[in-house]
């Protein structure tokens, strides 16, 4: 669909091949119309992607979709259709697997890109270290969103300082990353039993391999959050399952840690204000309850044997 080359690139200086790579779940079709207006919108620069793909298990007409909501975008879309994906992890790999290009842009269908993305990439790529396997961005709350979207925002942004290290990024954020195919493929790419954090888990492995991943705080996108306390919490109840999955499969990950950012209680002191105290409080609760609902189930597919799933 549409031009072999997107705008802002030139076929005689087409710049890195890259691929964008977007899983899409069920009731996110709108949203991914709206992360691709927002590619389109972008400042072009040498690091835009020559393809788009879109990985779904439960939306067999989304390319239809996107192309009857989007009928002149210019980058080719294709299609990948992952049925009988189990995880979210499992569909990122069939998206992986699927690039035919040097370097793989991960996004998330929750995730809106800025007008200057393209170009900040391609300004802190060429000043920090266009050598590097992978890129880790940063990000923030869109515009707009609620106040418990944007307590949610600031928590995650510590946990991402927790594995922002001097000598590399120690656990990825999947929303948005840059890497080589390659690199991801070689080392096994997501760990497709992880239902939830396998993209810190392959962060990690990456890191005890040696691969270096640079994190570019200058890189920003924006996150669409659930507004609604209820599906904020729901997602912690997730994220808590993740952590019990990681803590069993590299229990030293957290002793790796630098020590003064073990404790991110200690980040939390530069908010003054209440409503954020009461929000960690009854988020990490939440969190908490995700622990121990994973453990629970490891424990019983433990005791029910090796044939259970």
């Amino acid at each position: 669909m549409g031009n072999d080359a997107p705008p802002g690139t030139s076929r005689a200086n087409p710049g890195p091949a890259v691929t964008l790579v977007i899983p899409v779940h069920q009731g996110r079709t709108t949203h991914v119309c709206d992360l691709l207006a927002t590619i389109l919108a972008a400042r072009p620069s040498r690091w835009n992607p020559r393809e788009v793909i879109l990985c779904t298990r439960d939306l067999p007409d989304l390319l239809a979709t996107v192309t009857a909501a989007l009928p002149s975008f210019p980058i080719p879309l294709r299609l990948v259709w992952c049925e009988e994906a189990p995880t979210l992890a499992s569909i990122r790999n069939a998206g992986l697997r699927a690039v035919r290009t040097e370097w793989i842009l991960a996004v998330d269908s929750d995730i809106l890109l800025p007008a200057d993305y393209f170009t900040s990439l391609e300004a802190e790529i060429d000043r920090v270290s266009p050598a590097a396997d992978g890129y880790q961005m940063s990000f923030e709350p869109t515009p707009g969103a609620s106040c418990c979207a944007r307590y949610e925002a600031a928590l995650d942004q510590m946990v991402l300082s927790r594995y922002i290290r001097e000598d590399g990024v120690a656990g990825i954020a999947g929303g948005t990353f840059l890497a080589r195919v390659e690199t991801l493929l070689r080392h096994g790419g997501f760990r497709e039993d992880m239902r939830c954090a396998e993209d810190v888990e392959l962060g990690y492995r990456l890191f005890k391999a040696g691969v270096r991943i640079v994190y570019l705080p200058a890189v920003r996108v924006f996150h669409r959050y659930p507004n609604g306390i209820g599906d904020l919490l729901r997602r912690k109840i997730w994220h808590g399952s993740g952590y019990a999955m990681k803590a069993q499969y590299f229990p030293d990950l957290f002793r790796l840690l630098p020590p003064e950012r073990r404790s991110g209680w200690r980040r939390l002191r530069a908010y003054s204000n209440p409503g954020f105290a009461i929000y960690v409080l009854v988020s990490m609760c939440a969190f908490q309850l995700g622990v121990l609902r994973e453990r629970r189930r490891r424990r019983a597919i433990a005791a029910a044997g090796p044939r259970a799933s």
